[in-house]
């Protein structure tokens, strides 16, 4: 997760390269050793091919080649990121995301650290940063709310850590990440509501005392309701979770029918 760069040349023994990868994309454990091994390979399946600059197999860590005396401070480097979390609502005609995602500071020490969101994708871009301090061997969710984006769909998630000062990256991951959201509106016209408040004493008495549900009709408009239904159960009596389903004919001016799940 990172800009590798890398030049090569062909010489009269076969080819050069040089790759410069940065030490963020790497898992770097604090504490571990700063002599590495590294193997460099290249496959092709047509024609089927393979070259490995050790000798033997891709994969024989011992016969990778030997770097000594990596002069780098491996705990500013020892981070973990996991896939990130969201939860989406509307926000006029935006989407507000909240972005959570769990991060690790594996150094024995505790370390000062910038969280850095970026969300790129077709349905626009957002940046959150968050600094922290985390404990050594500490583990946290980080959270990012209300980040604005245009549309749901497909999109990156690019966590970055780096230090607060100088802002040297020290670990970078880059996630997929899809935005839904489907919000539950339905559209009433206005001789429907008082069948509709009908329907629901009706439901009421049959449930009891011991259940309470609400409904809110929110700005009558012309002949258009926006109609929002919230629905609450408290149970006395039942230990365990019920469903009572109920079905409520609305009119055959309507031609739907809504259905309402009640959870303890």
């Amino acid at each position: 997760d990172g800009v590798i760069k890398a030049r090569a040349a062909k010489t009269a023994n076969g080819y050069s390269v040089e790759i410069r990868v940065p030490y963020h994309t790497l898992d770097i454990i604090p504490g571990g050793s700063k002599d590495w091994g590294f193997n460099f390979c290249r496959d092709t399946r047509n024609p089927n091919q393979e070259a490995s600059a050790a000798n033997g197999y891709f994969n024989v860590a011992g016969n990778f080649l030997k770097v000594k005396n990596i002069n780098i401070p491996l705990e500013k480097y020892g981070w973990e990121t996991s896939p990130p979390t969201v939860s989406v609502k509307r926000s006029g005609s935006k989407l507000k995301v909240d972005l959570s995602v769990s991060v690790s500071n594996l150094a024995a020490q505790a370390q000062n650290a910038l969280v850095d969101f970026v969300i790129i994708g077709d349905g626009g871009s957002a940046t959150a940063v968050t600094p922290r301090t985390f404990n050594g061997e500490e583990s946290v969710k980080v959270v990012s709310r209300d980040l604005e984006l245009d549309a749901p769909g497909k999109y990156r998630c690019i966590v970055s850590i780096s230090d607060p000062v100088t802002k040297k990256v020290y670990k970078r991951r880059t996630y997929p990440l899809t935005v839904n959201f489907s919000p539950v509106e339905i559209t009433l016209s206005y001789n429907v509501i008082p069948l509709l408040y009908q329907s629901l004493q009706r439901c009421y008495g049959k449930f009891g005392r011991t259940h309470k549900y609400y409904a809110e009709i929110f700005s009558c408009h012309r002949c258009v309701a926006l109609f929002n239904l919230r629905c609450l159960i408290f149970s006395r009596i039942l230990r365990h979770a019920f469903v009572a389903v109920t079905r409520l004919a609305i009119g055959s001016h309507t031609g739907a029918s809504f259905f309402f799940i009640f959870l303890n």
